[in-house]
């Protein structure tokens, strides 16, 4: 089955493992519970046979061999922006992260760990937006 981690509330960079091992890394700026959920939601869809296909199909598949053949799917965050240590406003420094900010965590993490199921920022170039 899926199982979920604590820090439902905050956002930021999270991971999705199979029997411990990174297959996934995802970013959110609303909650990990929302995102998590919508996940979750996804791959019991397919194994339902429900799931209308977008761009991400083949990781939702994927995730539901998986579940079907028995293993933890685990959704965990692993940065969560509230507990990062920013410095207060001042000349140089703004204390809230953006978008962008994320993305860009995102990508280092995509780029260092290559998880299976990340296509952009490994396969093919990740969509950065603009500030």
């Amino acid at each position: 089955g899926i199982i979920h981690d604590k820090d439902w509330n905050d956002k930021g960079i999270y991971g999705i493992f199979v029997d411990n091992e990174l297959f996934y890394i995802g970013m959110t700026m609303e909650s990990f519970g929302r995102r998590f959920s919508a996940h979750r939601r996804h791959v019991y869809e397919v194994i339902n046979g429900t799931y209308k296909a977008d761009s991400q199909y083949s990781m939702y598949e994927r995730l539901a061999k998986e579940v079907k053949d028995g293993k933890d799917v685990e959704l965990r965050p692993l940065v969560c922006l509230s507990k990062l240590y920013i410095q207060e406003e001042s000349k140089n420094c703004r204390p809230e992260l953006i978008r962008r900010d994320v993305e860009c965590m995102e990508l280092a993490f995509i780029s260092y760990f290559k998880p299976v199921l990340n296509t952009q920022g490994r396969t093919r170039p990740y969509p950065l937006h603009r500030i």
